[in-house]
């Protein structure tokens, strides 16, 4: 059982949403409403909240904004590590227009110029951005805000292999963001830069569109799917994704040491009625990390995440403020509806 700290690296961003329903043009003028999201911090946040102990390493302004930031962290009790100084006043932000059944959600970026995607790699303290680290989790995001932020993602990434810890990718490309480079498209620089992440990983969050587009390896189904990964990516342990498919919410695990497929109930998850589908993956994530720090059996831990996955989408906002007993209530309870229950 590892008692050691997950270390997260990314930045936390101010998010915009205008209401349900409405798109850009509908919205304005009028209310939006603002809160704040980021992917390394959800799973930092939710890693904490079922009882590990979360680090999350950033850079913040020092202004009011950046005051709320750190209110926040110390509400969810996650361990927060800044730079050394701050080289920008701002703070990354997006724009939400939430989707409905028939139309996706947009998202729109305004991140360049924050202190997160200003900080060089000498503005952290390595050394105590380690002290009592058990793993590092980083994101395909945070080497896609700024040139400076991916040197910051590699030099990380490389002070936790220095050290022997292990290190967690999220494989969640952006379209919208790796914008840094003058000559490649979004698509083309995350295909040069990602593999060498995906190198010093052992654990990785994927779904097979990124493994198939960025990492460039054969479908799953593919009979050489295990021989092709584990010869290029040798230290991979496990590759794992939530799925979504027909309205329905499953995960799947492939164990590259016993070249074996894990996935859960094929029934999944009903989704459809969704309160807010930002940060789920995130919880997912958050919540295999945990199980399987606690010594929880593969197959155990990847139906524990998708329960904290399926139970994130009940809340609105990125943070999803999971609750032990309502995954283990969830998992019991495997089958019957919840709807209308009212716990007394």
């Amino acid at each position: 059982m590892n008692h050691s700290k997950l270390v997260t690296f990314g930045e936390l961003m101010l998010r915009w949403s205008i209401p349900q329903g409405l798109r850009w043009e509908q919205a304005f003028p009028g209310k939006i409403d603002a809160q704040f999201g980021g992917a390394e911090a959800t799973v930092a946040s939710v890693y904490q909240s079922l009882g590990g102990s979360a680090r999350f390493v950033t850079s913040l302004p020092e202004n009011p904004l950046g005051a709320v930031v750190r209110q926040v962290l110390r509400g969810m009790e996650v361990e927060l590590h800044e730079s050394m100084s701050a080289r920008s006043e701002r703070i990354g932000q997006y724009f939400l227009e939430p989707g409905t059944a028939a139309r996706s959600s947009q998202v729109l970026y305004d991140r360049s110029g924050s202190a997160f995607a200003c900080a060089l790699p000498e503005d952290y303290d390595w050394e105590s951005v380690f002290g009592g680290a058990g793993q590092l989790m980083l994101s395909a995001i945070s080497p896609s805000v700024s040139e400076v932020a991916c040197e910051c993602s590699l030099r990380i990434t490389r002070e936790a292999a220095s050290r022997g810890i292990p290190i967690v990718l999220d494989m969640n490309y952006r379209s919208k963001l790796w914008g840094w480079h003058s000559s490649l498209s979004s698509l083309d620089l995350a295909r040069k830069v990602l593999p060498d992440f995906a190198q010093v990983a052992e654990t990785l969050f994927c779904g097979e569109r990124e493994l198939m587009e960025i990492l460039d390896l054969p479908s799953a189904g593919d009979p050489s799917f295990y021989e092709v990964v584990s010869s290029r990516f040798p230290k991979l342990s496990w590759i794992i994704s939530p799925v979504r498919s027909g309205g329905r919410y499953r995960a799947v695990a492939f164990d590259l040491q016993k070249q074996r497929r894990l996935q859960t109930n094929e029934a999944g998850f009903d989704t459809s009625s969704a309160v807010d589908r930002l940060g789920t993956g995130d919880a997912f994530a958050g919540a295999w990390l945990i199980a399987r720090d606690r010594s929880m059996e593969p197959q155990k831990a990847l139906e524990f995440a998708l329960a904290a996955g399926f139970l994130a989408h009940s809340t609105y906002g990125d943070f999803p403020l999971l609750r032990l007993d309502e995954i283990e209530s969830l998992l019991a309870c495997r089958g019957q509806s919840f709807e209308g229950r009212v716990e007394r």
